[in-house]
């Protein structure tokens, strides 16, 4: 047991390390990506809810688990040393995922469609990076 157990601490020690031999842009960009991957997935199950093309039980599947995801990655960016002012914008941007899912989630277990298309209307589209909004056409 003891050695399932010290095995198991070298892998940990092991990934974490290979982890930050990655250079710092490079940590932020995929924080980034799976921020956006998972709202960006609550929002498609959102939509196709709304249009009447999966069952509820599925759409709350779907936006469990990627809350359940959006929790794990506040916690792996919290492992993270990056700097602290990239750290602030990750953390909030990160915050709103959590928000959006966690609201979309409620008003898809209340059957509120209406809600459902409100919430989605009032969240940019715009996966750019943390803090950034997109381009204003001209």
């Amino acid at each position: 047991m003891r050695l399932g157990y010290a095995a198991s601490i070298v892998v940990s020690v092991l990934t974490l390390a290979a982890c930050y031999d990655k250079p710092v842009a490079e940590r932020i960009a995929e924080h980034d990506r799976t921020r956006i991957s998972w709202k960006e997935t609550a929002r498609f199950v959102s939509e196709e809810w709304i249009d009447s093309a999966v069952p509820s039980e599925f759409a709350m599947r779907a936006l469990s688990r990627a809350r359940q995801e959006l929790g794990k990655e506040s916690t792996s960016l919290e492992r993270d040393p990056i700097p602290q002012d990239t750290l602030a914008r990750l953390r909030r941007a990160l915050a709103g995922a959590r928000a959006f899912a966690d609201t979309l989630d409620r008003e898809i277990g209340s059957l509120d469609r209406a809600s459902a298309r409100r919430t989605l209307d009032r969240a940019p589209r715009y996966g750019g990076p943390a803090g950034s909004r997109p381009p204003v056409p001209r």
